[in-house]
């Protein structure tokens, strides 16, 4: 898929800037994140004002980086440069980084400067230029925002990347995507009253999404190519073709299917032939989810008489219960780093929560044990840090491995479910 930014030019002012050794001190309670600094930016209010939000959000969403409130800021001015900054300021209020900004109107387009700082240094990280038109900065905040966690921490992009997941809208659950922070959502594939969209999976590449449907009457597995635009069956037996996941590396997709009379895992081609068993005990498997590497399957199994996370080695067959924890334990997915498996836990409180183990089954952890909304459908960012999920409020939340409030991405007040994180878009 080529990248979304219709006319950016990023010109990069300065030479190559090195990323700084600052260290992330991860503690018993988390993770200490650096404190960011961002005075408004110059230029017309109807660009910059929601421009500076949107990089507000995005600094929450990152994990590491916390926006000190800029009703502390000794200078209430609004700063378009590095040069027009006083550092001693920041310093003044614990800033660890300063972003600066400005956007300038020609008339459809604008440029938009961005630079960001080492406030105790002076050192300059980051220092771009971006022109487009006008109702398209979100595309610039996403690229320097990739470029700023690179600059300043030596991190992998996220907001590079887009989110899809099922929509309830009408009388109907069609297909919703949007960029990493919900910026730019749109549906993509629209429903009549009654239709019924469900479990979305990106394929590697980010060419194509998995997708189940009841247009015909029967849970089938379609595979939506986005450019050009088609849909093509790959799926269609009779009873369940659900739960889709890409291999990693392979050119196939694992799925539920109940065509010999039980629920179990196939592998098959992205054509639909040469379904491979690979689930045979008596009850419902599903949710599968590869390593890295394709070694492992992870997937839920209820063959113990309760849904639990299993794992099995995709050569010799071999299963190793995973989760012992609480009553239900579901939708498992693995860590684009192969070290984490996230999933959807129910506690003794009777809520589901998202929880996190190592890939080995230890380690278990309930990320936001006193949520009062439950949680559901866990998917991780491409660098593995984050995690997207819904709530039972109908929105999409990102959160990270320590948790750390969550950051809500959706504010439409529509009804989301079964996100799926996609890789990032080149």
């Amino acid at each position: 898929m080529k990248r979304i930014l219709p006319l950016l030019l990023v010109l990069v002012l300065t030479g190559a800037l090195q990323a700084q050794n600052n260290q992330i001190v991860v503690q018993a309670q988390g993770i200490k994140k650096m404190k960011v600094a961002m005075p408004p930016f110059v230029g017309p209010a109807d660009l910059t004002s929601p421009t500076w939000a949107q990089i507000k959000k995005d600094i929450d969403i990152t994990g590491v980086f916390e926006l000190i409130d800029p009703k502390v800021y000794p200078n209430q001015n609004p700063v378009g440069s590095l040069a027009q900054a006083n550092l001693k300021d920041y310093t003044l209020v614990g800033a660890d980084f300063l972003i600066t900004g400005s956007i300038e109107r020609i008339g459809a387009n604008a440029t938009m400067r961005l630079e960001a700082a080492e406030v105790a240094t002076g050192k300059v990280l980051s220092r771009y230029a971006y022109h487009q038109p006008a109702n398209v900065l979100y595309g610039s905040v996403h690229d320097f925002m990739d470029r700023y966690l690179k600059d300043s921490l030596g991190l992998g992009a996220i907001f590079s990347s887009r989110i899809v997941a099922v929509q309830k809208t009408g009388g109907a659950k069609v297909l919703y995507t949007c960029w990493a922070d919900g910026s730019a959502g749109q549906t993509i594939i629209k429903g009549r009253p009654g239709d019924l969209v469900l479990s979305p999976a990106w394929s590697p590449d980010g060419q194509r999404i998995a997708f189940v449907s009841y247009a015909r009457g029967n849970p089938d597995l379609y595979l939506y190519q986005l450019f050009p635009p088609k849909i093509t069956p790959l799926s269609t037996y009779r009873g369940l073709n659900s739960a889709p996941a890409f291999l990693p590396h392979d050119n196939k997709i694992a799925v539920t299917l109940s065509k010999d009379g039980n629920q179990d895992i196939y592998i098959m081609d992205l054509n639909g032939g040469h379904p491979n068993r690979m689930t045979t005990a008596w009850g419902i498997d599903t949710s599968p989810s590869f390593s890295p590497d394709g070694r492992y399957m992870a997937f839920c199994s209820d063959s113990g008489g309760t849904p639990q996370i299993y794992r099995m080695d995709v050569s010799s067959r071999g299963i190793q219960r995973l989760s012992f924890q609480g009553r239900k334990n579901s939708e498992p997915v693995y860590s684009p780093r192969g070290d984490v498996i996230a999933f959807t836990h129910m506690a003794a409180d009777g809520r589901f929560h998202i929880a996190v183990m190592q890939s080995d089954g230890s380690g278990f952890k309930v990320l936001h044990p006193d949520s009062t909304m439950d949680e559901e459908s866990p998917s991780f960012s491409p660098d593995g840090r984050l995690l997207v999920y819904a709530g039972s409020d109908g929105s999409l939340y990102i959160c990270d491995l320590y948790g750390s409030k969550p950051v809500r991405i959706t504010n439409d007040g529509g009804r989301y479910s079964q996100p799926c994180w996609g890789p990032l878009i080149r």
